[in-house]
């Protein structure tokens, strides 16, 4: 019995003695954890602009109407035979004219931008040359019609219609002064219709002067006549009052 108890008591202070040293013994450090470090770099990112195409919308109605411009000065040069002569300017107009005609009949949506852009260029270009071959053709006949009024004005200073005739020689002179205003301004074809309208006034005014003079020199003739037969009879009455013989 007493053996048994020993035997106890023995497992008892085993045990004891196995927490104690547990207890004493310092506990083993665990590595410390550590954790994955993750990088993050700045990744800038640069957006290029993306190229925005605008698509222009095209005049469709104003090419209509430049072309219709031009017919008209074409129309005009054709009206009054006029030819671009030593040049081939009418005959390129006439060839640019037609290529943008062919544009526009293709309709709105018929060609591309690029090609009814080349359309208003030509159509321009057409009627930029029958411009400048009409007011060629009107400069030459400006100066002519001037030139002849001009004239005119002098041959009519010349028979004092600008005192004879003052009224109708001044209104003659307003028309001339209008055909030199429209000349200055370069509006030749305008300046042609007023130097006829002056010419034709000049020489009016030239005849009602001419005439004014010839019966004044019929009036200045016949008064010496009168004069001279007045004298007469005044000598022979003084004659006849002395008794001298007639």
């Amino acid at each position: 019995m007493k053996l048994k108890s020993y035997s106890v008591v023995l497992s008892v202070v085993a045990a004891a003695f196995f927490v104690i040293s547990c207890s004493s013994t310092p506990p083993v450090e665990e590595e410390p954890q550590v954790e994955p470090v993750v990088v993050i770099e700045d990744i800038v990112i640069i957006e290029e602009p993306q190229e925005t195409v605008l698509v222009e919308e095209f005049d469709y109605d104003g090419l209509g109407r430049l072309i219709a411009e031009a017919k008209d000065k074409q129309q005009e040069i054709i009206k009054y035979q006029i030819t671009a002569d030593g040049n081939e300017n009418l005959a390129l107009a006439d060839e640019a004219l037609n290529q943008a005609e062919v544009i526009y009949n293709m309709g709105e949506d018929g060609s591309a931008y690029s090609e009814k852009l080349a359309a208003q260029e030509n159509v321009v270009s057409a009627r930029d040359s029958y411009n400048e071959i009409l007011n060629s053709y009107w400069f030459g006949k400006a100066n002519d019609a001037r030139e002849r009024a001009g004239t005119a004005r002098q041959e009519a200073l010349k028979l004092k219609a600008d005192v004879a005739v003052a009224q109708d020689y001044k209104n003659s002179a307003d028309v001339f002064n209008s055909g030199e205003e429209a000349f200055t301004a370069k509006d030749y074809q305008l300046s042609v219709n007023y130097y006829i309208q002056a010419e034709s006034l000049f020489a009016s005014v030239a005849i009602t002067a001419a005439e004014k003079k010839r019966l004044a020199g019929v009036a200045l003739q016949s008064a010496e006549k009168k004069i001279e037969e007045s004298e007469k009879i005044a000598t022979d009455a003084e004659a006849e009052l002395n008794g001298d013989e007639l």
